[in-house]
């Protein structure tokens, strides 16, 4: 599916301004949102210099846009997700390798093993784990370390089962409102 969307993608040959229309037509419409509270949660972690890696099947060039329109893409936030290569006159040429799917998140701990190491060595040995799917808690898997872990459940999913996301996660939040992650983490 992945390949497929992404050969289409590169076939339709995209470029940089139509990414900058699609960026301002979903903020000015609202159609494209933060979930409530992850800001908060963003900034709180930003300010106590806690690394922040988010992980996505989506595309790592519209993440960063759509974290610098919101006032959220902070220095100690790293993203991991599908990244394209345009040409010289902003024309998508291809996506760069490895691909980041829903599939296989799992794999993040040994793509990013440098990354891990690093804050392991500087004695950060505890992760926050937050996810909408319960195949996204798999990311917890790996790490060198704790993990809390925290799933957003809607219940609007036809594949999505409660017991699956409960099974996954140590939090369920089921009002989809990043909110109580602060709250959890401040209690």
């Amino acid at each position: 599916w992945w390949n497929m969307a992404h050969d289409l993608i590169v076939q339709y040959k995209l470029t940089t301004e139509q990414i900058n229309a699609m960026i301002k037509t979903s903020i000015d419409g609202n159609i494209v949102r933060l979930r409530p509270g992850m800001k908060e949660l963003l900034d709180m972690l930003a300010s106590l210099s806690v690394p922040v890696l988010i992980v996505s099947a989506g595309l790592k060039d519209l993440i960063i846009r759509f974290l610098d329109v919101w006032g959220v893409h902070h220095a100690n936030t790293v993203v991991s997700s599908n990244e394209m290569s345009f040409n010289e006159e902003g024309v998508i040429a291809s996506f760069r390798n490895p691909q980041v799917t829903s599939r296989n998140k799992c794999l993040t701990f040994s793509r990013h093993t440098n990354y891990f190491m690093k804050h392991k060595d500087e004695g950060r040995n505890r992760y926050i784990v937050i996810g909408d799917s319960p195949r996204d808690a798999s990311i917890a898997d790996q790490l060198p370390g704790e993990s809390l872990k925290f799933g957003f459940y809607d219940g609007v999913k036809a594949w999505a089962k409660e017991e699956d996301y409960v099974a996954a996660y140590d939090v369920i939040i089921r009002s989809g409102d990043g909110n109580l992650i602060v709250e959890q983490l401040k209690g």
